[in-house]
């Protein structure tokens, strides 16, 4: 029986994005006979080892900067805090992009404790943070014979640069930084979206290593899409997910809704989800109640049931190229409409949802009143109906399946 042990962020029932799609990815491997599975992870609360589904868990006390920041309500402390982060990044630079030196060397005691009880055959660590992934090239460098897997669900280059450092110069410091750690690696699994970073020159002695998935999002269920009949009451719209003033802008996409709402289509857009635009989804819900409603951040029970209740989900794409939202496959199983804000060429996740077929997408640097106009013919219009079929075949590489058998093959 082949040992996996997966390194993470975080664990159920702490929970994001990578976790999510980590989850699924360890409850399909669970399935089969000849694989035993732990995991390494951080977590808010205190350093324990506990088992979920079958699945013992090691969580280390890690509370990450933007966990810290969230939490100080005194204005001072938080200004404080960010300083002291700048402070700390600058000596942590040369370290780059570990800059929890202290969680990844608790990462690699613990591979080593895991070890001495039950041989590891094989170590996948997800990205980010970058600290999971060093822990495991120590570890590597201890243990040659251990496969080692880098999964990641991000691309280095998407994050904001350090300060003092301009977006050009961090995506090169990042190439360098990428190639020198991709030779401890026996596999590299990338979103498929960069695959036109990585399948190039620069790249081209790992060019054998590196697979390409989409995130292990999609798994089908019998009970979507029961209905296609719009209702003829306050419609509503629903987007679940983090808004960003840099990379996911909301503020075009709730100016149309107002605009077609005004003209006569009862629909209202709702959004549930952290953002730095508190301010002015804040503002816009006051101007405009009818057209629009800002939740904030809530659980996932309640983010989940407002996606299946609603009768149109949207989605917001990222302006940073290479990088997909996993939310993108994810509304995917829902079946309903989808309605699509993208910035243009630098959204990576437009050419998918151009493949389902009941979907619009709104490009946010058209003419506001043409967009408006569009998305009114979308929602009077007649809507397809979306199947399990169909959603298998164009985006297998989008469910825990896929990623499971790529898995088996480098394990192997």
């Amino acid at each position: 029986m082949k040992h996996i042990v997966f390194v993470l962020e975080s664990y159920p029932p702490e929970t994001s994005a990578t976790v999510t799609c980590v989850k699924n990815i360890i409850d399909m491997i669970k399935m089969k006979d000849e694989y035993k599975i732990t995991c390494i992870c951080g977590t808010n609360g205190q350093s324990t080892i506990d088992n979920v589904d079958g699945v013992q868990i090691y969580r280390i006390h890690h509370k990450s900067y933007s966990y810290r920041v969230n939490k100080d309500q005194n204005r001072f402390i938080k200004q404080m805090r960010i300083y002291a982060h700048f402070v700390h990044s600058v000596f942590v630079l040369p370290f780059f992009p570990n800059v929890e030196l202290a969680f990844s060397e608790k990462i690699y005691k613990i591979l080593n404790k895991i070890n001495k009880k039950s041989n590891i055959d094989c170590v996948i660590a997800s990205f980010r943070p970058f600290a999971t992934m060093a822990g495991m090239i120590k570890f590597k460098k201890k243990y040659k014979d251990v496969k080692t897997i880098a999964y990641f669900l991000d691309i280095m280059r998407g994050a904001n640069p350090p300060k003092g450092m301009n977006k050009e110069k961090y995506i090169k410091f990042s190439e360098e930084r990428e190639r020198k750690n991709f030779c401890f690696f026996n596999a590299i699994i990338m979103p498929e979206a960069s695959k036109y970073i990585y399948n190039t020159a620069e790249y081209i002695n790992y060019g054998s290593k590196i697979y390409y998935c989409n995130f292990p999002v999609l798994i089908p269920k019998a009970n979507g899409n029961l209905s296609k009949e719009i209702a003829k009451t306050k419609m509503i719209a629903v987007f679940a997910g983090t808004t960003d003033s840099q990379f996911r802008n909301p503020e075009i996409a709730m100016q149309i809704f107002e605009k077609i709402n005004s003209m006569g289509i009862d629909i209202q857009f709702h959004i549930y989800g952290k953002s730095n635009m508190i301010q002015l989804l804040s503002k816009f819900q006051s101007d405009y109640p009818d057209a629009f409603h800002y939740y904030g951040l809530v659980n996932k029970e309640k983010a989940d049931s407002a996606l299946n209740q609603a009768a149109f989900v949207v989605n917001i794409g990222n302006n940073v190229a290479g990088m997909v939202p996993s939310k993108t496959f994810e509304i995917m199983n829902l079946k309903k409409s989808i309605i699509h804000f993208t910035e243009g060429k630098a959204d990576s996740s437009a050419k998918y949802i151009e493949d389902y077929p009941d979907s619009v997408i709104i490009d946010v640097n058209d003419n506001i009143d043409d967009s408006a106009r569009r998305l009114m013919e979308f929602i009077n219009g007649k809507h397809v109906t979306v199947t399990n079929e169909l959603l298998l075949d164009k985006f297998y590489s989008a469910t825990p399946d896929a990623v499971v058998e790529l898995i088996q093959k480098i394990v192997e």
